[in-house]
Parts: structure tokens; sequence; C-alpha cells
């Protein structure tokens, strides 16, 4: 069945999509798998990418997309850091609490909040900032401060009670976990039985923590 590649961000891919594509690999033996793992957009036909997962909003027109899960973007902190420093009611609460924060834009970082039914953005002036997910979270969870992270992202740390959630009546609304595909080629059989299996085997919601 030759050469097949999927993309995917870096946590969820290795906390999700890998053992996806190894369950796959598994059942058709003649394929030969790639697994791409970035926490940018990666353009599906000029960098060879059969499959991609998006938590996002899809925006492209010439990509089908499946819809697999959805997850939340949460502030969260640690027990400790929120018994030190109080925990905050409204972002604005935020301005006296130290934030944690990563991302991959070098623009100075903003906080996506809802208020009435409508977007807030907020500038924050962090303590750290860092293009990797888990050292800010690491960071969080050693009481360092607030961070805001996708719901998946911090869901075992919050199961565990090394995070909470806060300012949860502020959050956007969730993100669809998607998979997504090229429209304009014809859809390959590598294609047609991955996203089967994952229909049928995956339930990527992070929406309850």
């Amino acid at each position: 069945m030759g050469r097949f590649v999927v993309a995917a961000p870096q946590l969820f891919g290795r906390r999700e999509v890998a053992p996806l594509v190894c369950a796959f690999l598994a059942r058709y033996p003649a394929v030969q798998g790639e697994l791409t793992l970035a926490d940018r957009l990666v353009s599906l036909v000029d960098e060879g990418v059969d499959v991609a997962v998006r938590i996002a909003h899809l925006d492209d027109s010439t990509l089908v997309a499946r819809k697999l899960g959805e997850t939340r973007r949460v502030v969260v902190g640690s027990p400790g850091y929120l018994a030190a420093r109080g925990t905050p009611r409204s972002p604005r609460d935020l301005a006296r609490h130290a934030i944690v924060h990563f991302g991959p834009s070098p623009a100075p970082p903003e906080w996506r909040f809802f208020r009435d039914g409508r977007e807030e953005r907020l500038a924050v002036v962090p303590r750290f900032v860092t293009n990797a997910a888990d050292a800010a979270i690491a960071l969080a969870e050693q009481d360092g401060g607030l961070t805001m992270a996708l719901a998946y992202q911090v869901a075992d740390a919050v199961k565990a009670g090394r995070l909470a959630v806060v300012l949860s009546r502020h959050e956007p609304p969730p993100l669809p976990i998607q998979l997504v595909y090229p429209s304009a080629r014809q859809l390959s059989a590598n294609v047609r039985c991955f996203v089967d299996l994952a229909v049928a085997t995956c339930r990527w919601h992070y929406v309850k923590l």
C-alpha cells in the first residue's frame, strides 16, 4: 500500500496519534508509515502529508475534515500556587499573577477569553515564555504560575490533582479535533482505511476534566 504520512501536533501526536498509527501499521503491514510531529500549520500538499490532525476550526476549503472530538482552552495553576497567590475570578485578575506562556509566535502574548458572549483579548506579561507546552506545564505544576493550555495537554495533571482549572466561566468555545486531508486528490486506500480506523477507535473528547 506504499508510503503513508501523518502529521500532528507534538503532545497530542505522542499521546493519541502515535498509538493510532501503530494500530494502523499493525493492521496493514504493507504500508510504510511516517509520523511528523510539529506545532505549526503543516501544508499537506507541499509537504507530502496524507492526513493531518488539526485542533482548530477549518478555514481551508480545499481540505476535507472529519471531526473526532473537541478540547477546551483552559487556564491552570497548581494548588500550592493558588493557595499562596489566590484564585483569579476574572481575566483582569491575571495582572496580579505570575504568567507562564507558551506558543509559536514571538509577538507579545495575548490570551483569549469570552465575556457576555464576546471575545476579550488580554495582553499578558509572562514570567516565563517557551515554545514547548510540556515545559510550561511543568513549571505550572511546580507552583511557578498560571498557564493557558489545551485541555488534553493537562488532563492527566488535573485528574491527579497537580493542577486546577481557573476562570472556566471565561473560556472560549471548545475547539474541534479533526482529521483533515486534501479533497483535490482522489481518496487513497490508505487515507480511507486510516480514517475508518480512527472513527471506529478514537474518542478524543477533552471538554470534561
